[in-house]
């Protein structure tokens, strides 16, 4: 069995890299922790396509593989890219695969070309914090999700007590998109707050939501060995260069 990438993923990676390389220097990532702006970075990748790779080729997708979307999560760890990479072009496909033929006419063609980003409130699946929780009554949310992915996006999906998923509008009545600051400025988190927020049920299935869940740590783990490799990799060359002692210190110390 060949556990290598094949050709078409190896210039996927390629690809993405050489436009990172380009558009997200060092200098661009210091920028957006501090408040500035990646609305440009995401929208080179959306013309890229990474938006469109999960999505089903009938809804004008590529119809790739979580693994494929894995390879670009690596490449946007590598350099710290500020996108929100994981809930517009990964779990929203996927999670809509599983709506109604409606929710994906009308949110397909958006996250496509990037005129949606979706956000994702997942993380009381994983263990509920004090009074978190999100309740649905009659397609009506309420309660408060916390470290949510991309809160401001335009749709968010939602992630109830009862392991149900909904998908709710931005600005949508009774709803509250809230950013908190963390350690991670690269990546937008914050907080949603339900008050009899109208909603759409996608699917009250425990495993559509138990794989959704899968897809999202492997992209958080493609990213943190992206990141890792790069911090690596800069620590060898600093190794051959930086000179101790009338040295190379790479002559006596290892990395």
């Amino acid at each position: 069995m060949d556990f290598g990438l094949s050709s078409e993923q190896v210039a996927l990676q390629d690809s993405i890299n050489r436009y990172l390389d380009r558009h997200v220097p060092l200098e661009q990532v210091r920028a957006f922790s501090v408040g500035g702006d990646h609305r440009e970075i995401w929208q080179g990748l959306v013309e890229l396509g990474v938006t469109s790779i999960l999505i089903p080729e009938d809804h004008g997708g590529v119809g790739l593989k979580v693994l494929d979307a894995a390879l670009i999560a690596q490449c946007l760890g590598a350099h710290a890219a500020p996108a929100p990479f994981i809930g517009s072009a990964v779990i929203a496909p996927l999670a809509l695969r599983h709506a109604s033929s409606a929710l994906r006419d009308a949110n397909f063609e958006k996250l496509i070309d990037g005129s949606t980003t979706a956000g994702v409130a997942f993380s009381e699946l994983a263990g509920a914090r004090g009074d978190a929780g999100v309740y649905a009554t009659a397609n009506k949310l309420s309660g408060k999700a916390m470290f949510v992915l991309d809160p401001l996006a335009e749709i968010l999906f939602v992630a109830t007590r009862d392991k149900e998923l909904y998908i709710v509008e931005g600005g949508a009545p009774g709803l509250e998109q809230l950013v908190h600051t963390t350690i991670d400025r690269t990546r937008v988190s914050g907080e949603l707050r339900f008050n009899d927020t109208p909603a759409h049920l996608i699917t009250n299935e425990p495993d559509v939501l138990k794989g959704l869940m899968n897809a999202a740590r492997v992209m958080l783990v493609a990213d943190t060995i992206g990141a890792a490799q790069t911090m690596l990799d800069a620590a060898v060359a600093y190794a051959k260069q930086r000179r101790q002692f009338n040295r190379l210190i790479g002559s006596f110390q290892a990395v």
